[in-house]
């Protein structure tokens, strides 16, 4: 993890309900999407919605969405 934190920006959406300052405080370089709008999904509940075969394209770009579907990603 600290070659990707080296070599990379880390971005972080923020959650509801966690703090993200003392992650700040370790990691000074990552960034955190302070004004990005609050989505009530969580990653977990999006991948179980794919695994159900539910339809998740609100939540992701459609090229995510896609290559999900074409590398048949989290199904069962």
């Amino acid at each position: 993890y600290k070659t990707i934190i080296r070599k990379y920006p880390i971005i972080v959406y923020p959650r509801k309900n966690f703090d993200t300052i003392p992650f700040v405080k370790i990691y000074p370089t990552m960034q955190i999407l302070n004004n990005a709008p609050f989505f009530e999904i969580s990653s977990t509940e999006i991948r179980d919605k794919i695994k159900k075969g539910k339809d998740v394209s609100q939540w992701l770009h459609p090229a995510v969405n896609q290559f999900i579907k074409d590398n048949n990603l989290y199904s069962e």
